[in-house]
């Protein structure tokens, strides 16, 4: 394996973290640190989802 997809796993165990921490009502979590824009956008959309079902609960 190389360094690249150790690192990939990293981002991707920080991203699930990240968007389950949200869906449990935290948001201490920066988007930014997430490198990976595939990754971002995933967490981003998610926080997005949330947000929606937030508002039109």
């Amino acid at each position: 394996e190389s360094i690249d997809d150790d690192q990939r796993d990293k981002e991707a165990i920080k991203a699930t973290v990240a968007v389950y921490d949200y869906k449990e009502g935290s948001q201490y979590f920066d988007i930014a640190e997430i490198q990976d824009p595939v990754m971002r956008m995933a967490v981003h959309l998610v926080t997005k989802i949330n947000d929606h079902k937030r508002w039109t609960q």
